[in-house]
């Protein structure tokens, strides 16, 4: 396997978590089809990952669960509660993809174990508690009306998003570091405001507000 080969492995599998965050099912399906078609730069033909994902009864599992989920998604009173079922399918769905697509580096069982549970954790937890607390600010402020268009917008990132970074290596690497960024900028906003409510807490209960 070249660098180049590992480079990409890893630049897919940190975008696969962070787009698993916003569609469960909808990358590993463009993904799985890119693959079936031979069209991904990636060399792990004929690996266990490879074999699965185009499969043609598992490509078709993934094909209607994809489809499933994207219908619910449209349905306003549907879409927050399936969001809520998902924040913790997600993270768990993103490590056993990533498990078995980071396998074909050769690394350690712990290293291979804590690469895939980082990212699978950070990253796709991250984006999906971002789009939850879009979601129901679309919801509170325009009654769930806006939610179909945010809806489409995200299926349209994610299949274009899947499909550059499966094709070109270029973009891989590009979309891998952006996407880190933004997690890590996401990560500190959030606990920075979660330490700010503790601060205030305190305070309050000493009597000072």
């Amino acid at each position: 396997m070249s660098f180049g080969d590992i480079i990409f492995i890893i630049s897919f599998a940190i975008i696969l978590s962070s787009l698993t965050g916003l569609r469960t099912f909808l990358p590993i399906t463009t993904f799985s089809i890119l693959a079936k078609f031979n069209l991904i730069h990636l060399k792990i033909y004929n690996t266990p990952f490879y074999n699965f994902i185009t499969d043609d009864r598992v490509l078709l599992v993934f094909l209607i669960a994809t489809i499933l989920e994207l219908l619910a998604d449209k349905i306003p009173a549907i879409d927050n509660f399936l969001d809520s079922v998902l924040i913790f399918i997600k993270p768990l769905f993103a490590f056993i993809l990533n498990y078995n697509l980071l396998n074909s580096l050769n690394l350690s069982d712990w290293q291979l174990f804590l690469l895939s549970f980082s990212l699978s954790l950070f990253l796709t937890g991250s984006v999906t508690a971002s789009k939850n607390v879009i979601r129901l600010t679309s919801t509170t402020t325009t009654v769930g009306t806006f939610n179909i268009f945010i809806s489409f917008l995200e299926d349209l990132f994610v299949i274009i998003k899947t499909m550059l970074s499966g094709l070109f290596v270029l973009f891989s690497v590009i979309f891998a570091v952006v996407v880190i960024v933004l997690c890590s900028f996401l990560f500190y906003k959030v606990l920075n405001k979660i330490l700010k409510m503790r601060n205030l807490k305190g305070i309050d209960k000493k009597g000072i507000i």
